[in-house]
């Protein structure tokens, strides 16, 4: 549903999660480049999923589910 769209790098792997930076965002005036995307698995089998844009503060965070 956001009209954005980019590259997502792998910055960072350990053994709780890996952390994506976001490049090369456009599409909108308030598409920006830098974000961090963080994906973690629970114990449960679920997947953590977290947002935080550098420039802005903006954060989302989620629980995806298996179908």
């Amino acid at each position: 549903q956001l009209p954005c769209s980019g590259d997502l790098f792998l910055n960072e792997i350990t053994t709780a999660h890996f952390i994506l930076i976001e490049q090369n965002v456009s599409g909108s005036a308030f598409c920006i480049s830098g974000g961090y995307e963080t994906l973690q698995l629970l114990e449960d089998g679920t997947l953590s999923y977290s947002y935080l844009s550098q420039s802005t503060g903006d954060t989302s965070t989620g629980i995806l589910h298996r179908p």
